[in-house]
């Protein structure tokens, strides 16, 4: 006891020390997360999606997104986000398939994403190139009403509207069916997550299910990564007859 009040009794430390303290662990900090970075864009694969990511918010940042039910499109009437933006039409789209561990709960369980196919149409700016074949759709607002109805019911109803603090909006995301927690697109498309394998192994794992467009998207917010071409090649889909 005596030795502890002799401990609180001792000067404290000066605000300067303690500053000085604090900028060098933040510097360290700061030079080990910048190797670790540096590290992990070496591989083109992880350079490829945070290039993706980075166009992705520029163009966000010049284009106003609403949220809009599924299979709600932009009329006329409607200012930046239809105008200002970009629409692309897919000739196809795929209901994606793959499996997650909860972050809350632990549970392994099914999560869903939307991939769309070329040859894409494109009207205004975007991050799809001419000889782009695919493209992950993210933090999606709205989408047709075949495509948004078949996740859906191969959900049960987990893919569904929530908002996001992480992206601070609104959009259609996983919930895990166990516990109800949310599982953002940010999660799920990190290296090595559900939906951005890094080798054919967990590629392979992905399931999908076709649907013939075209299809319609309005300023839509999309990833590009080289996973998904190559996912379209290794017979990983089934391929109903729809429409």
């Amino acid at each position: 006891m005596r030795r502890g009040w002799r401990n609180f009794a001792e000067p404290p430390l000066a605000m300067g020390d303690f500053k000085d303290i604090m900028t060098d662990a933040i510097i360290d900090s700061q030079d080990g997360h910048n190797a670790i970075a540096g590290q992990l864009l070496k591989d083109e694969r992880v350079f490829t999606a945070m290039m993706g990511m980075l166009a992705r918010q520029v163009y966000r940042a010049f284009g106003k997104q609403e949220t809009r039910p599924i299979g709600m499109m932009p009329s006329s009437d409607d200012d930046a986000a239809g105008e200002d933006g970009c629409t692309v039409t897919a000739a196809a789209a795929y209901v994606l398939q793959a499996m997650h561990a909860c972050h809350q709960c632990g549970c392994i369980v099914p999560v869903f994403a939307l991939l769309i196919e070329g040859p894409f149409a494109v009207q205004g700016e975007s991050p799809l190139d001419a000889d782009d074949c695919t493209a992950l759709l993210t933090n999606v607002l709205a989408v047709p009403d075949e495509l948004g109805t078949a996740v859906q019911v191969a959900s049960g109803g987990s893919w569904r509207l929530d908002h996001s603090r992480t992206a601070g909006e609104t959009y259609y995301m996983n919930h895990c069916p166990e516990c109800g927690a949310k599982l953002g697109d940010w999660f799920l498309s990190k290296p090595e997550a559900a939906f951005f394998p890094l080798n054919e192994e967990g590629i392979r794992r992905i399931r999908g299910q076709r649907h013939e467009g075209p299809f319609i998207f309005e300023s839509p917010n999309l990833a590009l990564s080289s996973w998904t071409d190559v996912w379209l090649r290794i017979d990983a889909v089934s391929r109903p007859n729809q429409k």
